[in-house]
């Protein structure tokens, strides 16, 4: 019965928590009247050799005289806040009064930092904000310049798909601090239709998890840390489901999102494939590795958008299964692994039905 109890404490660390948010994320009419509009957007490149250990970033400015201009920093720390920091003091210190600030949703330390500076700042990319649209396309534009590079130099690296072949088992870095959590179980045999849902959880230290809970039971997770915005992460996790439907082979899928950005790029890209550079902020590398994995699967494949939180079984199991995986990534493996494999095996119980 000890054991019992203790069990039970330890996945609660693992239950879903809301959290309420300091910075707005819907600008005013002050926000609107600024003279300056900033716009800020951070990247990694892990897809090429020798970069992967760097962030970079790029603030777009539009001054009081409507003119635009770009910037870009890069550093190798992992956590490069004062460094971000001190690029937006080197640019607008002068105009600290009239200047609105906006930055992606995932960022949480950054917003507060830069209000803490004296700049007015909203959470969320919003065309309102007559920076956003630049930054958009600069960092695109830079992408595409790293990977033209790359590819000449003959540095791009392979990124094989995220879906291992059955009877594959993930293998996790023994180290405590580097832990990983990788989880996934697939039925040895698939119905020949199955409905599943995908969600992604980030925090302000960067760790983040995308899920994927299918109505029988199968469970995929991956956690870890990452810069992405979260419509970055939601949109790996279709990614990871086109992935396990090209692995299991079901003839017809229909897969749950809660990101209607995610929604939008994943049906521009199945019906046209392609969309506009840029578009809802997904980057050319993820829609490449979308496309890789949609056309990997044989499966007649639906999205469907659905509100988050709102008592959807199979995304709110997703969701809890995501967020789980994200708070077991920031504690040392040895204390937590048993727990995080209790929590999956409750939610899978709770929010799907498992196969015999």
């Amino acid at each position: 019965m000890a054991d019992l109890v203790e069990s039970k404490q330890s996945t609660a660390l693992l239950e879903r928590r809301p959290r309420a948010a300091s910075i707005p994320c819907v600008p005013t009419s002050d926000h609107l009247a600024s003279a300056f509009h900033a716009a800020f957007i951070a990247w990694t490149t892990p897809e090429i050799a020798g970069s992967a250990e760097h962030i970079y970033w790029m603030i777009a400015i539009r001054d009081e005289h409507q003119r635009v201009s770009t910037h870009q920093g890069q550093s190798s720390s992992p956590r490069p806040l004062v460094e971000i920091i001190e690029h937006f003091e080197q640019l607008l210190a002068q105009h600290k009064s009239s200047t609105w600030v906006s930055i992606p949703k995932r960022h949480w330390y950054l917003p507060r930092y830069l209000q803490e500076a004296g700049f007015a700042v909203t959470r969320g990319l919003n065309d309102v904000n007559q920076a956003s649209g630049v930054v958009h396309r600069e960092v695109e534009l830079a992408k595409q310049l790293q990977t033209s590079a790359a590819l000449q130099a003959g540095s791009v690296l392979d990124m094989p798909m995220a879906i291992p072949p059955r009877g594959h088992h993930p293998q996790h870095d023994p180290a405590p601090q580097q832990w990983q959590p990788e989880y996934w179980d697939l039925a040895s045999q698939t119905p020949s239709r199955i409905a599943l849902a995908v969600d992604a959880s980030t925090d302000p230290t960067g760790a983040c998890a995308v899920a994927l809970l299918s109505e029988h039971g199968d469970a995929i997770l991956y956690a870890g840390e990452s810069f992405d915005t979260i419509s970055m992460l939601e949109f790996a996790a279709l990614v990871v489901a086109l992935e396990y439907l090209a692995a299991t082979g079901p003839a017809s899928a229909t897969i749950h999102t809660d990101s209607a950005d995610a929604y939008r790029v994943a049906q521009a890209l199945a019906l046209d494939g392609r969309c506009a550079t840029g578009y809802c902020g997904i980057s050319e590398d993820s829609k490449h590795r979308f496309l890789q994995a949609w056309n990997s699967t044989e499966s007649q494949v639906a999205f469907e958008l659905v509100k988050g939180h709102s008592g959807e079984k199979l995304n709110e199991g997703a969701d809890q299964l995501a967020w789980a995986g994200r708070a077991a990534s920031k504690r040392p493996r040895e204390q937590v692994e048993a727990a995080l494999m209790s929590r999956i095996a409750e939610i899978r119980q709770a929010f799907a039905s498992p196969r015999d």
